[in-house]
């Protein structure tokens, strides 16, 4: 079944969320295209990552704080299991001392301090590729999508597709077919999601 979801917070007509992730708790966060007020004087630009924990918006990532150019936009979010931020930009980008390409995923914690948590190109993924959505499983699996189709490692993805990467193994797998799910979706580009395990019977 498909079912509407929110962001948590009232968007303007036209934004295009970009990035997104729900926590079981129901705190969202997410990202989108154009500048969006927040109300109470904070203003949230595309390369900002947004949280609203109990309905109440803020910024978690402010993509000037970290010396990013107005036209980086973050385009996948997601939580680490200790709570640091998970995010890929994109175009390639420099800041912490280190340069992420926009294949990669990066960690942020509360500091501020960045890492590399999943160097793409490294993995299999050919430059030419954008990951634009982004979910980290509780076993630390990575669910990705991407701007457009290619081969990634051995496979063939769509750019409605979410493949699995399993850093322990070094492997690639497809986890969701979305054109096979709904036509339509063969036209579409996934470029945000979020998961969730399904219950045990």
């Amino acid at each position: 079944t498909v079912a509407f979801t929110g962001v948590g917070f009232a968007l303007p007509i036209g934004s295009n969320v970009e990035a997104f992730h729900r926590d079981p708790n129901g705190d969202r966060f997410f990202s989108t295209d154009t500048t969006v007020n927040l109300g109470g004087g904070s203003i949230a630009r595309p390369g900002d990552v947004v949280a609203v924990v109990s309905g109440t918006p803020f910024v978690v990532f402010s993509s000037r704080l970290a010396g990013l150019g107005d036209g980086t936009h973050v385009d996948a979010v997601s939580l680490a299991a200790n709570g640091d931020v998970l995010l890929s930009f994109d175009v390639t980008v420099a800041f912490g001392g280190t340069t992420y390409a926009d294949e990669d995923v990066v960690r942020v914690d509360p500091s501020g301090a960045s890492a590399m948590a999943f160097d793409g190109s490294a993995s299999g993924i050919p430059p030419a590729l954008d990951l634009d959505a982004v979910h980290q499983l509780p076993n630390g699996r990575l669910l990705v999508s991407f701007d457009a189709g290619g081969f990634v490692g051995p496979l063939v993805a769509d750019d409605e597709d979410i493949l699995e990467y399993d850093p322990g193994a070094g492997t690639w797998e497809l986890n969701d077919d979305a054109s096979t799910r709904y036509a339509a979706w063969s036209a579409a580009d996934l470029d945000a999601l979020h998961a969730q395990a399904a219950p045990e019977r």
